[in-house]
């Protein structure tokens, strides 16, 4: 694999993988499109009304105080008071924007999957908040995830499969396409983050350390001859060495960790070139 590099005057990034790389990325990108797809939701229970006799309670005291208040003319609810013209159309506004929205549509669910659920994340820290945010937004998120990832399959999947497991084959990505490439391969990389139990920097330090243990030409030790990651060194996330499936993600995890990066150093060095002066 070869990371991105600014091309054709800036007009293109340009990386470029093997074919075993391009199929098992595009693999894991059509899973992650799965899974936002049709994963099972938790169930969340919708706030229940009020009951007949609190409403009829609060009513009945509405009137009582309606009745004591002096200032309240025949048949008023409440204290009448003047309104602007502004006011008045801004009301107006507010009143046309909130008839688009069904209040009575069912709450969307939060994610089962806590795979799925760091890449949709409450928006808040308030219950209800959280909820109506999701209920408004949810499906808009998952759309766009799912275009940006299927945009990045598909660039994994244009060039034709080669004989030779070893050649390393252009990838091509438009400027304008960068910044949901670069989004499409960090949702691949939480969505395996998720399921290898990733949680922190040293877990991701500690899985670089057990992957790259099984890379024929990898040399852990520094110049001194001393390993610079300590007994640690090989081991797993999980104090353990890897192997199986997951070495298999980790190994993706960590090959969309590079073309994530050296893509958005593009981005950015494209973003500084355009921000000096000519």
């Amino acid at each position: 694999m070869r990371q991105f590099e600014i091309a054709d005057a800036g007009t293109t990034f340009v990386a470029a993988l093997s074919t075993p790389e391009r199929l098992v990325l595009a693999q894991v990108t059509g899973d992650v499109v799965e899974l936002l797809g049709g994963e099972d939701l938790v169930e969340v229970e919708p706030e229940q009304d009020e009951t007949p006799d609190q409403t009829a309670g609060e009513d009945e005291g509405a009137e009582d105080g309606a009745a004591q208040d002096p200032e309240l003319q025949e048949g008023d609810t409440q204290p009448a008071a003047e309104q602007t013209e502004a006011e008045a159309e801004s009301e107006a506004q507010l009143r046309q924007l909130l008839a688009g929205i069904d209040a009575d549509a069912d709450v969307v669910a939060a994610p089962a999957d806590p795979a799925v659920r760091r890449l949709l994340p409450d928006a808040s820290d308030d219950p209800e908040v959280a909820h109506e945010f999701r209920r408004l937004t949810d499906e808009d998120l998952r759309q766009r995830k799912v275009d940006r990832l299927l945009l990045f399959a598909e660039l994994l999947l244009e060039a034709s499969p080669s004989s030779d497991e070893d050649e390393q084959l252009p990838m091509v990505v438009a400027r304008d396409d960068g910044p949901e490439v670069a989004g499409a391969l960090g949702d691949v990389r939480q969505v395996i983050g998720s399921r290898l139990g990733l949680r922190t920097d040293a877990d991701t330090d500690a899985l670089y350390r057990s992957v790259s243990a099984t890379w024929e030409d990898h040399v852990p030790e520094d110049e001194d001859g001393d390993d610079p990651a300590g007994p640690a060194a090989g081991r797993g996330h999980a104090g353990e060495a890897l192997s199986g499936p997951e070495l298999f993600l980790g190994s993706v995890f960590l090959l969309a960790g590079y073309l994530q990066e050296s893509l958005t150093d593009c981005l950015l060095e494209q973003h500084r070139r355009a921000s000096r002066p000519s």
